[in-house]
């Protein structure tokens, strides 16, 4: 089996397996897999954040699972990466029933595999169904859209949730501001004593993700996200909502709001320095 980088040159002949734009570019890596005649087997794709190299994205053909292909491109892939430097690799993946990738994982002994939180999926009908989010709460808190607030009062929200014992930490402010929904983002309270903060992003698969959900009140909290449910009904009808339950706080929240949606087991793979 050979491998190759793939780039925009080659990219034609991986798209099929691949998500859009998953060339190698900027910090992304992609390798792929291919035979001697050219067939096409599979793809491996991860980013490097300097610090850490994420894998996020293998796919093995079908008819070339069980046969190799997934352990030499993961192979492929940390020969390169040790090539640049020493540095973690983690993968996270979704569990679901008979999930072929969570066996794969564990038959690959060059990585640990743990699990680690569960994933919701909320769809547009069964927020409509949450009869938590049905009732009528009203609040006499004002109500302010993050985005459309001044510097200050911005950052002082931001200041609020970094002072919280599970602080709010973004990674890459300009890349998380690109990815939210401003219409999504709010919260209730004075900037410098939020009683409830809610931020909504866009997902790459056009889902949305509730990344954020802050509060000290939990009928606030009902009532805000009852607001943001009938604009999520009515401007994104065809995207689900998804939610990490980091927590047993969080998967209380979910378990109470949003009963309906079946969870998804996240795992992790990490390759030890």
């Amino acid at each position: 089996m050979n491998h190759i980088l793939v780039s925009k040159e080659n990219f034609d002949f991986f798209s099929h397996i691949l998500p859009e734009d998953y060339y190698t570019e900027g910090t992304r890596i992609t390798l792929g897999a291919y035979d001697n005649d050219g067939v096409v087997h599979g793809v491996i794709s991860y980013v490097s954040l300097g610090y850490e190299c994420i894998i996020d994205w293998i796919f093995v053909e079908a008819a070339s699972r069980r046969k190799g292909v997934g352990t030499g491109l993961i192979r492929e892939a940390l020969s390169a990466i040790k090539n640049t430097g020493i540095c973690p690799v983690s993968a996270r993946f979704e569990v679901r029933k008979n999930s072929g990738i969570y066996n794969f994982f564990l038959s690959l002994d060059e990585f640990d595999t743990e699990y680690l939180f569960d994933r919701y999926y909320i769809s547009s009908r069964e927020l409509m169904n949450s009869k938590a989010l049905q009732k009528e709460v009203k609040s006499k808190l004002p109500r302010h859209e993050f985005f459309d607030q001044s510097d200050r009062a911005r950052r002082a929200v931001m200041a609020r949730l970094e002072d919280l014992e599970n602080g709010f930490d973004i990674e890459d402010p300009e890349k998380w501001e690109e990815s939210c929904v401003p219409e999504l983002c709010l919260f209730s309270g004075a900037e410098d004593d939020p009683q409830t903060v809610i931020f909504i992003q866009k997902r790459d698969d056009g889902d949305l993700e509730l990344s954020y959900l802050f509060s000290t009140n939990p009928m606030e909290m009902i009532s805000l996200m009852g607001d943001l449910r009938k604009m999520i009904v009515s401007k994104y009808p065809n995207s689900d909502l998804v939610f990490d339950a980091v927590n047993p706080t969080s998967d209380g929240i979910a378990r109470k709001l949003f009963p309906g949606a079946i969870p998804i087991n996240i795992y992790s793979a990490s390759y030890p320095v």
